[in-house]
C-alpha cells in the first residue's frame, strides 16, 4: 500500500505530514506510479497530472511528461508566468502568495481586459471573487505555498 511505499522512502515520509504533500502523494500513487526520486520530482509529477487532466477537460490531445519536458508552447508560457508570479511573491516584503488582478494581467497580458476564466490557469492558480465598495475585485492564489 501507499504508506508502506512511503515508509520505504525516508526522504519523502516526513512530507506526508503536510496535507498538500500527502494529497500529492495520493495523486501519484492513485495513478499507479511509483514515487519519483525526489520531492521536487513529486511536485513536477503532480503538476503534469493537473495539466494533463485540464487538457482532457478541454477535449485537447496533449502529452505531458512527468518531468514537464516537451510541453506545448502555451503550457510552457503558463508555467513560466506562474514561476515569475511565485518569485514575486517570495521576494515581496512581506512574502505573499495572494495576487491582485492587476498583477495577474501584468504577468499574463494575453488575458485581455474581460473576466479571467478559472480555466486560464489549468487548476494551478485559484481565482477568488470579492468586493471592494461597489466594485468586484478578484484575487488569485496558489493552491498551497509550497
Amino acid at each position: 500500500d501507499m504508506m508502506r511505499a512511503l515508509e520505504e522512502r525516508p526522504d519523502l515520509m516526513p512530507g506526508a505530514y503536510v496535507p498538500m504533500n500527502l494529497f500529492i502523494f495520493c495523486s501519484i500513487y492513485e495513478d499507479g506510479q511509483s514515487f519519483p526520486p525526489t520531492m521536487t520530482s513529486c511536485y513536477q509529477t503532480y503538476a503534469s497530472q493537473v495539466l494533463l487532466r485540464e487538457c482532457k477537460k478541454e477535449g485537447r490531445e496533449c502529452h505531458v511528461n512527468p518531468d514537464l519536458s516537451g510541453l506545448p508552447r502555451d503550457l510552457t508560457k503558463l508555467l513560466a508566468g506562474l514561476g515569475l508570479l511565485a518569485f514575486e511573491g517570495l521576494t515581496a516584503d512581506p512574502t505573499s502568495f495572494i495576487f491582485s488582478e492587476r498583477t495577474i494581467r501584468r504577468i499574463f497580458p494575453s488575458l485581455g481586459n474581460g473576466k479571467i476564466p478559472d480555466s486560464s490557469f489549468k487548476g494551478l492558480l485559484q481565482v477568488h471573487a470579492g468586493k471592494v465598495g461597489f466594485c468586484s475585485e478578484y484575487t488569485f492564489s496558489f493552491s498551497h505555498a509550497t
